[in-house]
């Protein structure tokens, strides 16, 4: 038994909006007709059990592999029914074999690939949805699929390149972070027994080390929690839409910082804007739905600013250029696509062209900070074997 979701009119004229639990599609339409009312929308609810809850969702990966083997047997001419079938049954991965067979039994009760992919929308992104949607009106479902997975797979490779690059300087703060730790929880503390023992006067720095180190022996585990706590605060407030604005404003004023991520979500927002309008979606809706894979606020702000003036018949450079949508490179890129009708070639160049520059900053970042952070973790050890040694100088200066 299954529920769907509704909008009809009613007897006397009303529109409205209602569910039901029928065994299929045909099923529930049987029963809303009974009552003699007309069917504007049926949809197929989605019901969360808490298994559903805790489903991991397909890897990026797995999405721009299925999206190209469906596009290749479409191509082959086989209807979409037998190519979800197929794919179904040669799957080997038991969560992709049951995400398809959700999408065939909405392809069998007559909807489109789009709205079936929307069955399982939490492993799609809503401009997968409508690019499918805008391939499917356009009849060339097959090379949409296929392009749709190339820029996938794109964007995954960008996104890595970013992270692997930052692997090594996170690394190396976190074991700096681990051995400071280490030499002030369990060091510090032996050595400080044998200087207890002389009853000297310790020098300033030697007291200061031994300060933290009694503060972290003491409250190890209130830091834990406390830092904790604070990550998980972070994590809830980043989620209210004014807390991020704030966060991103903060972050686009720093230096270099700010453009990588600026230079990042441009890249981002332009490869899906151009792959909706070559797939025949309208400007406005690739717009709307190209904004909506952007995590930076100001910039997502902006073109769903631009967007609205776009609504109103005015160009898309102007409008974007109005609210500084875009680094000037794209926008650039964007006017001359705009004026010769290539605006999705011309967007793809600008994303090429940029990722190499951005590619370029992380490395430059990197490159600086390396030896920074050696410089600062070997001035902490530095600063705790001083404190050590100080002490240990004083008594072998003084006279037998």
């Amino acid at each position: 038994m299954a529920i769907f979701k509704f909008t009809a009119i009613d007897e006397n004229g009303k529109t409205q909006k209602e569910q039901i639990n029928a065994e299929s599609l045909k099923e529930a339409k049987r029963q809303i007709k009974n009552r003699n009312w007309h069917i504007l929308t049926i949809e197929k609810g989605r019901q969360k059990s808490s298994r559903q809850i805790f489903k991991k969702q397909l890897s990026i990966v797995e999405v721009a592999i299925f999206f190209r083997q469906l596009g290749s047997l479409i191509e082959a001419s086989i209807p979409v029914d037998e190519a979800l079938s197929t794919i179904k049954q040669n799957a080997d991965n038991k969560k992709l074999k049951n995400i398809v067979g959700e999408i065939f039994d909405e392809i069998s009760q007559g909807q489109s690939l789009a709205h079936g992919l929307k069955s399982s929308s939490h492993h799609f992104l809503d401009y997968h949805l409508e690019t499918i949607s805008a391939g499917e009106a356009g009849s060339n479902l097959s090379l949409v699929l296929d392009k749709l997975a190339t820029d996938i797979e794109k964007q995954h490779q960008f996104s890595s390149k970013i992270k692997n690059a930052l692997i090594y300087p996170v690394t190396v703060v976190i074991i700096s972070l681990v051995i400071v730790g280490a030499l002030l929880v369990f060091v510090v503390p032996e050595i400080v027994a044998v200087f207890s023992d002389t009853g000297q006067q310790l020098p300033p720095l030697t007291l200061i080390v031994i300060s933290a180190s009694d503060f972290l022996g003491a409250h190890f585990q209130t830091v834990g929690i406390v830092l904790l706590s604070l990550v998980l605060l972070f994590k809830i407030l980043i989620k209210k839409a004014k807390v991020k604005y704030f966060i991103d404003t903060f972050l686009a004023r720093l230096p270099i910082f700010g453009k990588l991520i600026f230079n990042v979500n441009a890249v981002r927002f332009s490869r899906t804007l151009s792959l909706l309008y070559a797939s025949g979606t309208p400007i406005e809706q690739a717009l709307k739905h190209s904004s909506m894979v952007i995590n930076f606020m100001p910039m997502k702000t902006a073109i769903i600013k631009a967007t609205q003036r776009v609504n109103e018949g005015s160009n898309l450079y102007t409008s974007l250029n109005k609210y500084n949508a875009l680094p000037q490179v794209f926008l650039y890129m964007l006017a001359s696509g705009e004026s010769t009708s290539r605006l999705s070639e011309m967007l793809d160049k600008a994303c090429e062209n940029q990722e190499y520059e951005i590619e370029y900053q992380v490395g430059k970042m990197v490159g600086i900070f390396e030896p920074l952070m050696i410089i600062i973790t070997g001035g902490m050890v530095l600063t705790i074997v001083l404190a050590i040694l100080l002490p240990i100088f004083e008594i072998n200066a003084l006279p037998l």
